[in-house]
């Protein structure tokens, strides 16, 4: 007698076969249920114990393959979490782009301060002599736009981070070109400085 797969039917002499005990088993059928098909008896301690090795089998393919089921949930998941994050990154730097550009920081600008950085490089190598008159020369423009810049910041003034250490040296290195300046050309200071002094 045969019946569609998957059902549990008995064989020609009224037993049920191996494979049969192991659907059964597969399915959770209790002992009740085992009782009424009528097994029972030696034969079924040693189908049992191929039953149950065959479920052990079964777990372990089950098992494994519950957990490719799960690896590509989680595969796919992590795609889509991380297509999720990059697109949120993407719109962040166009948030920060925008902001930046707002405050002065473009194409041109960053272009004209490279350019300035390798003028600087250029003359402190080449002419070292003439360093002090582009430094003082570049000075006279950019401090004063800088500024300019800090106290039209919002929402709060920001001129007192002139107070760091870099402006102060800044402002030193301004003062002490000046000085020299006036007192080579006018001979405003020399006059007051000992011979000592000019030549340290």
């Amino acid at each position: 007698m045969q019946s569609p797969k998957g059902c549990i039917s008995m064989n020609n002499e009224g037993e049920l076969t191996n494979d049969m005990h192991m659907r059964l088993s597969m399915m959770g059928a209790s002992e009740s249920v085992r009782f009424l098909l009528g097994v029972g008896g030696e034969e079924e301690e040693h189908k049992k114990d191929t039953t149950k090795a065959s479920a052990k089998l079964n777990d372990v393919r089950l098992e494994s393959v519950r957990q490719i089921i799960l690896k590509k949930k989680l595969t796919q998941a992590f795609k889509q979490g991380e297509e999720n994050t990059i697109l949120k990154v993407l719109d962040e730097i166009d948030r920060i782009e925008e902001r930046e550009a707002k405050k002065g920081f473009n194409e041109t600008n960053f272009t004209w301060g490279v350019m300035n950085f390798a003028f600087i490089a250029f003359v402190f190598g080449a002419f070292p002599q003439h360093f002090w008159l582009a430094y003082l020369a570049e000075s006279a423009f950019f401090i004063p736009m800088k500024f300019r810049n800090l106290i039209r910041a919002k929402p709060l003034n920001e001129t007192l981070y002139y107070l760091d250490f870099c402006w102060m040296m800044n402002f030193s290195g301004v003062t002490i070109l000046i000085v020299f300046l006036l007192q080579n050309t006018f001979d405003v200071i020399g006059s007051n400085l000992s011979d000592t002094t000019r030549k340290e």
